[in-house]
């Protein structure tokens, strides 16, 4: 499945968004400046699903919402968009690679992207199911054969990576790792599915583990969900 469409449908968005807020710039150099508008994570800021903003159209023009800018050079995936000031984080492929893009939200242009391990082939559709996780100025992506990076948002440049599978044990599903990785405080918690490893907190500066623990179904795999805290 190709990224691009869902691209398309995202700057269809953005150029009917009727606020006139624009992102703060004032941030310290190196690093993403917030907006009024940011998706961090998979489902908002609080991974409930809810926007904030306002001043939203209430229907399409008649003559249907006019696109601003589209994308087709994302590869395959089914994630969805991060979005954090003026850049906008996704999932997709390079040749053989899972790999992550930045985007420049006001055009589209990529500004980096970075490979992060093989892409996988399944039967349903190749490629990443996941949604980067922006926090400050890191980017948390986990692909589809269980890479978990942290990133420098800015430009891409690797602070730590490891593969959860291989290192807590855990056994790739049948679909594929489809988990976006979640951020508490200092740790960022992903579920490896090992033998007491259903869940792992490491800490997000550094990767090192902090503490692990079994799933509800004793040495499960990796499921096709991502943790909510409530």
């Amino acid at each position: 499945m190709s990224l691009a469409l869902p691209a398309a449908l995202l700057i269809i968005w953005f150029s009917v968004h009727a606020s006139s807020e624009t992102a703060n710039h004032s941030a310290p150099p190196n690093t993403v400046p917030s907006g009024p508008s940011d998706w961090p994570q998979l489902r908002g800021p609080e991974r409930n699903g809810v926007s904030k903003d306002t001043g939203l159209i209430k229907e399409w023009p008649s003559s249907g919402p006019q696109r601003a800018w589209s994308i087709s050079s994302l590869g395959e995936g089914y994630g969805s968009i991060a979005i954090k000031g003026d850049r906008i984080f996704v999932q997709g492929t390079k040749g053989d690679a899972s790999a992550v893009f930045c985007l420049n939200r006001a055009d589209g242009k990529t500004v980096w992207s970075a490979a992060l391990g093989p892409k996988v082939n399944e039967g349903r559709g190749n490629g990443p199911r996941s949604t980067p996780t922006v926090d400050n100025d890191r980017v948390y992506v986990l692909t589809e054969n269980g890479d978990l990076a942290c990133l420098r948002a800015p430009d891409g440049a690797p602070v730590w990576r490891k593969n959860i599978l291989r290192e807590f044990g855990g056994n790739n599903p049948g679909w594929l790792i489809s988990e976006s990785p979640l951020i508490d405080g200092d740790r960022v918690i992903v579920t490896p599915g090992g033998r007491g490893a259903g869940m792992v907190a490491l800490d997000k500066m550094t990767g090192q583990e902090i503490w692990k623990c079994d799933a509800p179904l004793r040495n499960s795999e990796a499921g096709y969900s991502s943790i909510v805290i409530t």
